[in-house]
Parts: structure tokens; C-alpha cells; sequence
């Protein structure tokens, strides 16, 4: 029997869409130590607001992140290796696969900073802004200041001083151009000005623990909304008054926080007639790996909400049809895909014929029974909203599923011979 678990987030580990709009999917690097040895540290994404957090890749990576932004589906990062020591690094790193690829290995100051934290890339300007302190444990002058950073060769240019006394340790920009970050030692929320690099206080942000070796800021650009992270515990911040609302806490220290700019994937899927078709199946991949799946409506239209920017591909499936396979790229701008099936029977008549799904309705337990060998390659499952379930290989007959939550769901089993998809209800 294999138990699926509704409430389990595992978009993170099949998807690199977000299909339920009211969740955010988010990247952020996790810090841990290892006792006896280094520190190591990977890529994880979390969903806001729940929480949920889950591995990219299951490799670890010495470097540390502290500050990042994200740009046109680039994962910037500002660094260091495992000691949080020079030299530091500017990289980017892969969403899909957490590996860093370093642009500069060893970035340089033209004052006293002697440690890079927060990233923030100004969409109105095209620049991205670094924040780099000193503090008392470094002899010196406790000060924070602000700098650019050239993307290409990570290139610093010194702005100006934020304020003595300042301990920065995260940045984050606006929409409407205005820069943010928050001091440790006071707890406060600061306004920086970009030209000059000065910092106005706002108003603290009170985080619950008192003291945080990790922190960064995160603005989401959809909704408008800046997020903090303070070590174990994540944040919405009002940029009015410097208030929080405490959304979680985890015991996983994080730093590197960054939250994608996404798009909608519209589909309109006709035949040779110009006629809607109800009931096609749309299922989204990046590469070969199924990330989204939804079914058009009465006037052959669906819709996929947060596309993050990136290349997919793409097949539409409806039984006496042709399969449709097709690629789209989420650049900037919501996309516009228009389909037209034509006459074919590559969905094969798989539930009269080799395959079963009984009982459905069901209370909850159900079986695919494989009467015949169909040379049966992949089943997933998805919920109404398109929230992949399940997504794996299967090869033995009389396969028992439980879903544990009342609803409406897809089974699309693909096999050498064609794809079929059926609803199941569990009541």
C-alpha cells in the first residue's frame, strides 16, 4: 500500500511552478555544522506562508551564502567558504540543482568592510546593492557600508557609509526603488538612501530570539510584501512602522533568502474547427520531469498561476486526438499559449482495455489494476488545482493508493503505448 499524505508540501521536490496561487515558493541556503567537522550547507526552497521546507539536492556545499536577490531567474549569492572568512565570493546559483557557480572568488573593498552580508538588486535602475560591515570583533570601528556590485565580474564600488555603530547585515529593494535593511544589534528596520548610503532608522522589528548569527531580507515583487528571516524564524515586515508578524520558526539557520518574480502560462487549447475542448490535459515539464498538470475548462482555456521565469516544455492530451507537444518560456510577461488538436488516437482506451481504477468513487483507498503488461513507464496523481501528488515509476500489478483528504483528483498514467487520465473522487 503507498500512503499519499495531502497536506505534505512536495511541490519543492517534483515542481518548479507553484500552482496554488495563494503559496510562495521560495529559495533560501541552509547553514548547518556538522560536530567534529566543517561547516556545510545547501539549497532548499520553503513555501510562505506555511513553512514547508525541502531540499533542492541532497549535496551538501562548504561555501556560505549570506545575502542574495533573484533577477530574471537568476540566483544571485554573496559569500564565503565554510569558516565565514575571506575570501569571498559572488555567485550565482542553480534553482534546480543548488550548485553554485562562482563569478568572483574573491571580492574586494575599497574601505575597511571586512564582511559582505546583505544582496538587493533596484529593478528601476538595474543595480544591484551590497551591504559589507566591520564589527568589534574585528578590533575596528563598528560600521556598515553600502556598495554596487558589477553581476558580470562582481566588481565592488563603494557608495558610502551607512551609519558607525550599524551592524547591516541584510538588504533588500522595492518596487518602487526603495532600499531596506535591518541592524542586529538594535533590531531596527532602516530606510538607505542610494546615493549617499546614509541609513534612517524606522522603527524596530522585535524578532524573537535576541541574538541571530544568520538573517537576510526577501521582498516579494507580485505582492508587494517584505519578508525577514532572522536565524530560525520567518517574518512579514510593515516598511511603515518596522513592525513584524511572526509567520514560523524552524530550526534550520538559513541565510541567502530570495523570492522569484512569476508570471501566468495561459493555454487555450481548440480543434480544426476552432472549437473548445473540454477535458484536455495540459502537463507542464522542465526538461523531462513533470512540474505542473491541469485540465482546460468548458472553453478549452486553463490557467497556470506562478510560472517562474524559465524554458519549458509542454503536451497536451485529449482521448481522439493527437497528442499536441509544444515549448514556452516564461520571460518577463505572462504567456499566451494557443493549441490546436487534431483527429488521432494516440491516447489509447487504456481503462476498457489493460488498465482498471476501482473502486470511484472510493472513500479513500483505491487500486490501479494492471491487467495486462503495458509496458507501464509513469503514474502521477494531482489534485484539482494541479498540485502534484504523486510522480514515479510503477511496475507491478493490483498498486493500492490511500488518499487521506476528501476532494477530486487526476490519475495520468503514461505507458509505451499512450497516455490515459482519469478522476477519481474520494468522498
Amino acid at each position: 500500500m503507498r500512503k499519499l499524505t495531502i497536506l505534505l508540501a512536495l511541490i519543492a521536490i517534483f515542481s518548479v511552478i507553484t500552482v496554488n496561487a495563494q503559496d510562495i515558493k521560495a529559495y533560501i541556503w541552509w547553514h548547518d555544522n556538522v560536530s567534529g567537522g566543517a561547516d556545510i550547507s545547501r539549497a532548499c526552497n520553503v513555501v510562505l506562508p506555511g513553512g514547508e521546507i525541502t531540499d533542492i539536492s541532497p549535496d551538501f556545499n562548504e561555501n556560505k551564502f549570506y545575502g542574495a536577490d533573484m533577477i530574471n531567474g537568476v540566483w544571485y549569492a554573496i559569500g564565503a567558504d565554510s569558516e565565514m572568512s575571506s575570501p569571498y565570493v559572488f555567485s550565482t546559483i542553480d534553482k534546480h540543482t543548488g550548485e553554485p557557480t562562482i563569478i568572483n572568488a574573491d571580492v574586494q573593498f575599497s574601505d575597511d568592510a571586512n564582511s559582505p552580508r546583505g544582496l538587493a538588486y533596484d529593478n528601476e535602475t538595474g543595480i544591484m546593492y551590497l551591504v559589507a560591515m566591520i564589527d568589534y570583533q574585528s578590533g575596528g570601528t563598528t560600521h556598515s557600508s553600502l556598495y554596487t556590485i558589477d553581476l558580470d565580474d562582481g566588481i565592488t564600488t563603494f557608495v558610502g557609509n551607512i551609519g558607525d555603530e550599524l551592524l547591516i547585515k541584510s538588504l533588500a529593494c522595492d518596487n518602487d526603488g526603495n532600499l531596506w535593511g535591518v541592524e542586529t544589534e538594535n533590531d531596527e528596520l532602516y530606510s538607505i538612501d542610494k546615493a549617499t548610503g546614509a541609513g534612517t532608522s524606522i522603527g524596530s522589528v522585535a524578532p524573537a530570539n535576541p541574538y541571530y548569527t544568520m538573517q537576510d531580507l526577501a521582498y516579494d515583487r507580485n505582492n508587494d510584501v517584505l519578508y525577514y528571516f532572522d536565524d530560525t524564524d520567518f517574518y512579514t515586515v510593515n516598511r511603515t512602522t518596522g513592525a513584524t508578524t511572526h509567520l514560523f520558526a524552524t530550526d534550520k539557520e538559513m541565510a541567502a533568502f530570495v523570492i522569484p518574480v512569476v508570471y501566468s502560462a495561459s493555454f487555450t487549447v481548440t480543434d480544426g474547427t476552432a472549437t473548445p475542448i473540454n477535458d484536455a490535459t495540459v502537463n507542464i515539464y522542465y526538461n523531462t520531469t513533470l512540474v505542473a498538470t491541469q485540465q482546460t475548462e468548458a472553453d478549452g482555456t486553463i490557467i497556470f498561476e506562478s510560472v517562474e521565469i524559465d524554458d519549458y516544455n509542454f503536451e497536451v492530451i485529449k482521448s481522439g486526438y493527437d497528442t499536441y507537444t509544444g515549448v514556452f518560456t516564461i520571460d518577463n510577461d505572462n504567456e499566451i499559449i494557443n493549441v490546436t488538436l487534431t483527429g488521432g488516437v494516440s491516447v489509447n482506451n487504456l481503462n476498457e482495455n489493460n488498465i482498471s481504477i476501482y473502486p470511484n468513487p472510493s472513500n479513500g483507498v483505491f487500486t490501479l489494476d494492471f491487467k495486462t503488461s503495458t509496458g507501464l513507464l509513469n503514474v502521477s496523481i494531482t489534485d484539482i488545482t494541479g498540485k502534484i501528488i504523486l510522480n514515479e515509476q510503477l511496475t507491478i500489478n493490483n498498486e493500492q493508493f490511500v488518499i487521506n483528504k476528501k476532494g477530486i483528483y487526476f490519475i495520468n498514467i503514461r505507458t509505451e503505448t499512450g497516455i490515459y487520465t482519469e478522476k477519481i473522487i474520494i468522498q
